[in-house]
């Protein structure tokens, strides 16, 4: 999936979002919305071990509704959140979201290439050409 370029470009010590105020507004609050079900799907199934259940998991089912509703803007925030604490769930909403999976074969399992592969990933799809 290539991603709008245009739709990303402002830049503050808060981090990256898109277009001007008003659109920063309305991004962090659709942002706000998938971290708060990101937190209730960690405490619905962060005692399961088994992939496939926490996948299959409705609140999963629900954070990938709302983030097809709007992908690119569920990149921008899935990767903005990464910055500060990440999970599986993030790497796979990526991955439905996008149709990738950046990280090397090498890397599989561990989690810091993992996030680092999708971050070059990011840089390189929604910046490399700059804004």
């Amino acid at each position: 999936m290539a991603l709008d370029k245009a739709k990303f470009g402002m830049m503050s010590s808060r981090g990256i979002f898109p277009g001007d105020a008003a659109g920063y507004r309305e991004w962090a609050r659709y942002a706000d919305e998938l971290k708060e079900l990101l937190r209730a799907h960690k405490e619905a199934t962060g005692l399961l071990s088994n992939i496939t259940l926490t996948m299959e998991h409705p609140t999963y089912v629900e954070l990938l509704a709302l983030a097809k509703q709007r992908p690119e803007d569920a990149v921008h925030a899935l990767v903005h959140q990464m910055m500060s604490g990440f999970s599986h769930v993030h790497l796979a909403l990526l991955r439905e979201l996008t149709d990738e999976n950046p990280t090397p074969s090498e890397a599989a399992g561990k989690m810091h290439a993992a996030i680092a592969a999708w971050l070059l990933w990011y840089e390189a799809n929604a910046y490399g050409d700059g804004p």
